[in-house]
């Protein structure tokens, strides 16, 4: 691992969750669901407030949830069944939470991101992404990002993952899955397995770099 890329890494990056906005030295940096959105992979009919409005809700909820600080009883009516999925997801699949919504920056290819879930399953480290509505062909692109993020992932306790993910006992190797959970409480769980995945996200940010001017 590139200790001075680690570094870079770990002393600038700063992130404004109210704001959802990563900055490096002050500056806006460009985020992986930005990059996608900008470079028309994603869908517009699909990206809409509603959309983002239920996903940041359903996703407060897990949190909670998976800091076993939840009170179904506060949990409105139009998202507990998403958070039953989850719960179902999690019962069923004995996954471990390793680290729950990090937040990172590539210090190499400039861009900044925060997986939902850094877990392991069945052996293996993967990224989990949780999806409120339906899983798109993106997510293969989106889990790449996430994946190349790894090592630049802050943890709590203010070290960066790379740091301390090789001490992780018995890990297989890495894999990438999409969860979609449902309203009805029930989820399909899908593996991304084309390492061409993060090629295409590359060219993606090539796009947006190029309708932005380019880095500055």
């Amino acid at each position: 691992m590139n200790q001075k890329l680690l570094q870079e890494s770990k002393a600038q990056i700063q992130f404004d969750p109210a704001k959802h906005l990563y900055t490096l030295c002050g500056k806006k940096q460009r985020s992986v669901t930005e990059i996608l959105a900008d470079s028309s992979v994603v869908e517009s009919e699909w990206y809409t407030e509603e959309a983002r409005e239920r996903g940041r809700a359903v996703h407060a909820a897990l949190e909670y949830a998976d800091q076993d600080d939840l009170d179904e009883g506060s949990v409105h009516e139009s998202i507990l069944g998403y958070v039953k999925a989850a719960h179902q997801f999690r019962k069923d699949s004995g996954c471990k939470n390793v680290l729950v919504e990090p937040y990172g920056f590539h210090p190499l290819h400039r861009f900044a991101g925060k997986p939902d879930r850094i877990i392991i399953l069945n052996g293996w480290l993967a990224v989990l992404d949780y999806k409120s509505g339906s899983m798109m062909p993106w997510t293969a692109l989106q889990t790449a990002a996430y994946e190349a993020l790894l090592p630049y992932l802050v943890t709590p306790y203010g070290q960066l993952f790379g740091e301390v993910m090789d001490k992780l006992p018995f890990i297989k190797g890495v894999r990438r899955y999409g969860c979609e959970l449902r309203k009805n409480g029930t989820y399909r769980l899908k593996r991304f397995e084309d390492r061409n995945d993060f090629k295409v996200f590359l060219g993606c940010q090539a796009i947006h770099n190029w309708k932005q001017g380019g880095i500055k």
